[in-house]
This record gives structure tokens, sequence and C-alpha cells, in this order.
């Protein structure tokens, strides 16, 4: 049994009979024209489909009876999204955080470099400080002239000898509490107390006397002795070396002087005269010198006791030897 009827109508005012079938296709030809006309104006290229025919049709009637195929654009899944997201992140802070270590190591480095170079220039000198060092050592040996210190010799009192320097004091004070200023002299025989010196035996030995008669308590008896130092060599600038020179001849006026107001005064003044020459010096035992011979003309124009200024020349004869000692 057919399942399409037979419908009557009339078409321009024929009658036409349609069967069922041709019913439903017409009625789709219509509902196609319908979202023809919808679509065209709702038009969007974006939500254009491609499609392919598989041969050409003239009519509707074909096209539709043909196979048609279409592509779509293929979409990503939203799962690959959030993967995608992530991993770009994590691509970026990885990046980044691999750059601020590079930076933090790249100080380090340059921070132990700058420590390792200071060490080095601290701890060891340079080529050009060799050099430098070595042209200062080599200058200073040209600039220095050999000097011969001149051998002396004298008569003194020799209040004791003891071997420390705690002992020596102690008889230094025995000898100041009866008046007698002394000095300490050491060699390699130990401490000598040095109470007075003169130029001539005959003096010492009434100086000597002097101090027995005063009847020190706990000292011993001071004996006279002759007392002589030997020439020696030592190295020195030229202007130091010249003004040394004459360290010998103003000393010995001093000691003959010792006793005669009127000749210790022109000793004194020889002495001034020499310190006014005085040059800039590195060394501290030409220093001392110059101090102790500042004493001894103090001394001499403030007319001090005669014993004390034998003290004064007995301490710069000393500074003097001692000049060639390391």
């Amino acid at each position: 049994m057919d399942n399409y009827k037979t419908i009557s109508v009339k078409l321009n005012g024929k009658e036409a009979a349609l069967t069922g079938e041709q019913k439903e296709r017409e009625s789709w030809n219509s509902s196609f024209e319908e979202q023809a006309a919808s679509t065209e104006r709702l038009y969007d290229p974006e939500d254009l489909l491609e499609f392919e025919k598989n041969e050409d049709s003239g009519d509707l009637d074909a096209w539709l009876e043909s196979d048609v195929t279409y592509k779509r654009p293929k979409k990503i899944p939203p799962v690959f999204k959030v993967f995608g997201l992530a991993a770009l992140s994590a691509t970026v802070i990885g990046v980044s955080l691999g750059f601020i270590m590079l930076k933090m190591l790249a100080g380090i480095d340059d921070s132990g470099v700058q420590a390792a170079q200071t060490s080095n220039q601290v701890s060891s000198p340079t080529v050009e400080q060799l050099d430098t060092n070595a042209s200062e050592n080599s200058t200073s040996k040209i600039n220095t002239v050999s000097t011969e210190l001149q051998p002396m010799e004298a008569f003194i009192i020799q209040g004791g000898l003891v071997s420390t320097k705690e002992k020596a004091s102690q008889i230094q004070d025995g000898f100041a509490q009866g008046g007698f200023p002394t000095m300490v002299w050491q060699d390699d025989s130990g401490f000598r107390i040095f109470v007075g010196i003169a130029n001539q035996k005959a003096d010492v030995e009434k100086a000597a006397s002097s101090i027995k008669n005063a009847n020190i308590e706990g000292m011993e008896d001071p004996y006279v002795r002759s007392w002589q130092t030997d020439s020696s060599t030592i190295e020195l600038t030229k202007v130091e070396s010249e003004w040394l020179t004459a360290f010998p001849d103003n000393w010995n006026k001093s000691l003959q002087a010792i006793g005669n107001t009127e000749q210790l005064t022109d000793a004194g003044l020889l002495w001034e005269e020499w310190l006014d020459m005085i040059p800039e010096t590195n060394n501290e035992r030409l220093v001392k010198i110059q101090q102790e011979a500042t004493n001894l003309v103090e001394g001499i124009k403030s007319a001090e006791d005669p014993k004390q200024l034998q003290i004064y020349l007995l301490q710069l004869w000393e500074l003097y030897t001692s000049l060639s000692k390391e």
C-alpha cells in the first residue's frame, strides 16, 4: 500500500494532483528558500562553511539528491588550552628566575674576584712596587756617604758596675741623695755608673776624693779610670755627615772648658751654631744627640753645677758612640 495519498490542488486556475511525496518535496523547497533569505540577511563571513560539490547540478533537486561534503574548522579542546597556558607561564617564570640567578652569581663572582685582587695587592707587591722600592733603596744608597766616627778618650769617675738596670738605678739614687748626678753607660760588661768626667786625670781624682768624703751610705768608693771609644764607620746622608763632623771638636772644647766660665760660654756658642745647622733627618739617634746638646746649651746659659754639665757631656759621648750600633 502506497504511503503517499494523492492531493488535488489548483495552480493558476488549473487543477493539479500532487502526491504526498511531491508535496513534501515542495515544502522542503519552500523551507530552503526561506532559510536562504534569512541567511542572506544574517550573513557573517566567519560562519561560512566550505562546501564541495561532487558534480555539477543545475537544479535544486539534483543538488539535494547529490552527495555533499563540507569541512568544519578544527577546534582546540579546552583542556589543551589550559595545559598550553600553564606551560607558557612556567616557561616565562623559569626564564625570569634564570636571569635573576645568573645576575646574582655574576655579582658574587665579581665580588670574589675583586676581593682576591685586593688580597693579592695587599699580600704581595706588584712588579712596579718592587721596581719602585728597589729604585728607592738604590737612590738611598747612592745619596749616603761613609762617615767615620772619631775615637774619643777622657778620664772618668766610675761609681759602680752591675749586671742589671734595676741595680744601676738603685746606685744612682744613692749618689743623687748625696748631691752627685750620674749616668749609666751600658756595654758588654754590664751597666756602669759614671759620676764625673774631666780632660785631666788630676781633675777627676780631686772630684773622686770629694765623693768619698761625702760618706754616702751603701755606696762603694768610686775610682778614677781612663775611658776611650774606638773609631767606626756609618752610613749617613751627605748633609748629616757634614753636620756630625763638627761634633768631636765641640765636645772636646766643652770638656776643656769645664770649670772655666769664659771658655764654657764660648763652647756654648759653638753648640748653638751647630744646632742651627741641623738637617732634616729620620735618624732617631741623631735626633737624640740634638736634644742632649740642647740640654747642654741650656745648662751653660743657666750656669748649672759643673757636675751636671759633665753628665751632659757623658751622655752626648755615649749617644755619639751608639750611632755605629745596630
